[in-house]
């Protein structure tokens, strides 16, 4: 098993992901914005710099991006803070995983695209109809 850091990892799918993957022996550095759980390490996304440094020091072979805001209502209502971690925090870790040359899984919604076709594909054009 690969040495694997995940990001918002105390959220729902954070946990499954994360327990699933220890349960195979996996050396996972979890980490959230919020330590609800005593295995999590602290990581704010948004913080380019102090993610960076957490990053270089665990040297992941692969980093699974799940931390998001994923209310609508909230996002909606903040979007500043919906842009600061869902954009922004997103281009912070797609950084430093370019920058140590890992790949990058992110997990994002179909909420990018506006129900206007059945099935949509990688090659479609976003077109939000929210902020989040």
């Amino acid at each position: 098993m690969k040495k694997i850091m995940i990001t918002g990892c105390g959220g729902m799918l954070g946990s499954s992901v994360y327990t699933y993957l220890k349960s195979k022996g996996g050396d996972i550095l979890a980490t959230d914005i919020d330590l609800n759980e005593d295995w999590l390490s602290y990581l704010d996304v948004r913080d380019y710099e102090k993610s960076r440094d957490i990053c270089m020091k665990f040297n992941p072979e692969i980093i699974l991006h799940l931390a998001a805001l994923t209310s609508l209502e909230f996002c909606e209502q903040n979007p500043e803070a919906a842009h600061d971690t869902n954009y922004i925090g997103t281009l912070n870790m797609a950084k430093i995983s370019q920058k140590l040359d890992v790949p990058l899984v992110y997990i994002s919604t179909a909420g990018v695209f506006d129900g206007n076709k059945l099935v949509y594909t990688e090659k479609d054009k976003p077109n939000p109809i929210n902020v989040y």
